[in-house]
């Protein structure tokens, strides 16, 4: 039977304690983040049930998107890339998107 020094199962437990303090922290700010992005959604349209968000680079932030809401449904869709190229080129882009457009950046990204 082996023996344990009292003293690392206090250093364990105190790594434990700092861990269950960060993960507070992280909780706390993914709550602040939400309901930010959340008052921003309702000042665009206060009466809108759901929201849909198509901005072609958003399955760059699937993961971001699953933390802030973990009951979101994010829906896939597979289409013609000429199809898409072209909804983003006469789309209504705003913000830092400088791909939409010049249909050679399109045809890249």
């Amino acid at each position: 039977t082996g023996a344990m020094s009292g003293s690392r199962i206090t250093s364990a437990a105190g790594k434990l304690r700092k861990l269950f303090k960060i993960r507070q922290v992280f909780a706390r700010q993914v709550l602040k983040i939400t309901r930010d992005f959340l008052n921003v959604l309702r000042r665009a349209d206060p009466h809108a049930a759901r929201i849909i968000d198509k901005v072609p680079g958003n399955f760059h932030h699937v993961g971001l998107i699953a933390t802030l809401f973990p009951k979101a449904k994010i829906i896939h869709c597979i289409s013609d890339p000429r199809d898409t190229c072209l909804s983003i080129f006469f789309g209504d882009f705003v913000g830092s998107h400088p791909y939409p457009y010049d249909l050679t950046n399109l045809d890249r990204y």
